[in-house]
């Protein structure tokens, strides 16, 4: 497990989870390629649901029966409707995930134009997944992302980013900011 000190001291049992579930996608992995892998992740997060009962998964990438709709302004969500009025409720989690591609000139731009949607979401949780070659690349593109965060005007005390930088030596390690 790579796993910052940092995360481990402010993560909620909840984000813990999530980091369990995320470094377990090597077994529900079905392939080596960033279709498998995003797939395998979206999946590992629908076992972390927070509320099992009520919460509700939107995701293109699962089947029919792991999510209750397809993509919802995020690669992933997890939301709550109010019973009498099939109305949402509550945003938990929203995640998005970029990947590396080897013919792109600068990745930091994708992976910037992927997490600044979770900036502007109105949830409990937001996750962002990426990869690097390095362990040194991956804890440079969290700092460049958390100052991203400190640069935005409508970021809001309270507001919890989980980053999980998949290391391709495969091995994840997680690094929480909290506004």
């Amino acid at each position: 497990m790579m796993r910052s000190n940092k995360f481990l001291e402010n993560a909620m049992d909840y984000e813990k989870k999530i980091a369990n579930n995320l470094e377990n996608i090597l077994t529900i992995t079905e392939g080596d390629n960033p279709s498998d892998w995003t797939k395998a992740i979206y999946k590992s997060l629908s076992l972390s649901k927070l509320n099992e009962q009520n919460s509700k998964i939107a995701c293109s990438r699962l089947s029919e029966e792991e999510k209750d709709c397809g993509e919802w302004l995020y690669d992933y969500v997890e939301y709550e409707e109010n019973n009498d009025s099939n109305s949402l409720k509550n945003i938990i989690l929203v995640a998005e995930s970029e990947w590396q591609h080897y013919r792109q000139e600068n990745y930091f731009s994708d992976l910037k134009f992927d997490f600044e949607k979770l900036l502007v979401a109105k949830s409990d949780y937001r996750l962002f997944v990426f990869e690097n070659n390095t362990m040194d690349e991956v804890k440079e593109n969290i700092e460049k992302l958390k100052e991203i965060i400190k640069n935005f005007d409508k970021k809001q005390i309270g507001e919890r980013f989980l980053f999980a930088g998949w290391i391709k030596s495969k091995k994840f390690y997680f690094d929480l900011f909290v506004v």
